[in-house]
């Protein structure tokens, strides 16, 4: 299934070479559906399966779901909505991936590179195929990102807030709104600024308790930090350093092509760069569950320097070739992905073969 599924994001990749931006927006409609579809029917398969899948069966009123111990508000009332007016899982899991792709894919849906968002999303996050709710407030983070470029700025914040209640952490999205005025190379001091106030924050909730975060945050931050240790890689170092290098490079050479919001996806995305192995090695490896929402960005960011410092200036024969490197380098992506959870992702078993296996 997943060679079938890179198999797809590979051929709509080399529509990027079309000039008809038609062809492209009817193509990414077409892949939204394709992934829509393979999510919502598969079985036992993804991350935190059990848990989602019970809960949403767990029945009762809209009382019982609020009161479980567990997942933010947002989420639960939507699992009631939809156990009340459909009762299938299926249909909730079409919802909820449809919300995941799309809300992301608007924001670009105009743009010539908007398929190969779609690759960086394979490699990324598993094509989005196994969204969870945190899933959702990343898409809700860049719709709110959207409308902050626009300088829609009530907009961003109740979007924002909305995203926090479907996964608390994502009130960090909130500094987008000061990353919005900055250059770029302001972004990398700005990322230590927000390292060093999350790193504070923390030792005042663990060492003193701070009245005005819910106690469910504070036990969550305790949590972290006693059941997962910090992670040292160098692989994994030197492989977001390139990528900052890469970046910080390609910027400079195309930011006359670049309007608001790819611009301000860069700087979110060499914000989360840094912060990513800071939070790592210096807090926590459960602590990028912050720095994701900076550097999902990855999926508008690279997509967009790559096309005008590539792929806008080749010959369709050049163009072609650096098409298959950026597919190698997402496709390593997802593989490493894969790898590190094969009990969760394979096989991909569905509604209509599923062997009830064991799932977690």
């Amino acid at each position: 299934m997943y060679f079938f599924y890179a198999s797809i994001i590979f051929f709509f990749q080399t529509l990027t070479l079309q000039p008809r931006q038609s062809y492209k927006t009817i193509s990414a409609v077409f892949l939204i559906f394709i992934i829509t579809i393979t999510s919502a029917i598969r079985w036992r398969t993804g991350t935190d399966w059990k848990s989602y899948h019970d809960f949403f069966y767990s029945g009762g009123g809209l009382s019982s779901y609020l009161s479980y111990y567990h997942f933010e508000y947002g989420f639960k009332i939507v699992n009631w909505i939809f156990f009340s007016v459909f009762g299938s899982y299926s249909i909730f899991l079409f919802a909820l991936t449809f919300a995941v792709i799309t809300l992301k894919i608007r924001t670009v849906i105009s743009k010539p590179y908007v398929l190969l968002c779609f690759l960086a999303i394979f490699g990324v996050s598993m094509g989005d195929l196994f969204p969870t709710r945190q899933a959702l407030a990343i898409s809700l983070v860049f719709l709110g990102a959207f409308n902050l470029s626009k300088s829609n700025f009530k907009s961003f914040f109740l979007i924002v807030i909305l995203a926090a209640f479907f996964h608390k952490t994502a009130i960090i999205a909130l500094f987008l709104f000061f990353v919005r005025s900055l250059s770029v190379l302001q972004c990398i001091f700005f990322s230590v600024v927000i390292f060093f106030v999350t790193l504070g924050t923390i030792y005042l909730v663990t060492d003193y308790g701070l009245p005005m975060f819910p106690v469910s945050i504070n036990t969550q931050i305790s949590y972290y930090l006693n059941n997962f240790d910090t992670k040292f890689s160098y692989f994994s170092i030197s492989y977001k350093a390139g990528l900052l290098l890469y970046t910080l490079l390609a910027v400079y050479k195309v930011k006359d092509y670049l309007d608001n919001f790819e611009l301000l996806s860069i700087k979110a995305f060499l914000i989360g760069l840094i912060l990513s192995p800071l939070y790592e090695v210096f807090i926590s490896s459960e602590f990028n569950r912050l720095s994701i929402f900076y550097t999902s960005f990855e999926i508008i960011a690279i997509p967009a320097l790559f096309y005008y410092y590539f792929i806008k200036r080749m010959t369709l024969p050049a163009a072609m070739v650096f098409l298959f490197i950026i597919f190698g380098f997402y496709a390593a992506r997802f593989y490493f992905h894969y790898i590190n959870y094969p009990d969760l992702y394979y096989p991909f078993e569905t509604i209509f073969d599923s062997s009830f296996r064991e799932v977690y």
